[in-house]
């Protein structure tokens, strides 16, 4: 991670800012929803949306330096397709597309990439990352 990230993500815009740093890498056709109910998610596009899911003055075991954190989240990568072996390929992909992605950033760091089933059938990949952030 870059050490302009504490200068470019403040904890009052932290999700704005990884959505700026994202757009721009992720494939062409993706869609970007507020959550993964909306209807957009039954697109036949992969849809990212992201989860805001904790805040943090540590890591790897060391303290950062007071006015730092690191901002949690998840990124949750969905497909259409509730086929098995169809959906599982699609899901599959669109994951490996979205670490690439997740990759060209500097800003942010990922951590770990999870498989899940919703309700409604459709495989989706959740992937923790981690955003450097100023709280001043």
């Amino acid at each position: 991670m870059s050490s302009d990230t504490i200068a470019a993500s403040r904890l009052d815009n932290v999700r704005a800012t990884l959505d700026a740093v994202l757009k721009p890498v992720l494939p062409a056709d993706w869609k970007t929803v507020p959550n993964i109910d909306t209807p957009q998610a039954k697109q036949l596009v992969p849809v990212l949306y992201t989860e805001f899911t904790g805040i943090s003055s540590d890591y790897n075991g060391q303290t950062l330096p007071q006015g730092t954190v690191f901002c949690d989240f998840d990124l949750v990568v969905s497909v259409a397709s509730t086929d098995n072996k169809k959906g599982e390929d699609d899901a599959d992909k669109a994951v490996l597309d979205l670490i690439v992605a997740v990759d060209q950033a500097d800003q942010v760091a990922w951590s770990t990439a999870k498989k899940q089933r919703m309700e409604t059938g459709q495989l989706v990949w959740r992937v923790s990352l981690a955003v450097l952030t100023s709280t001043n």
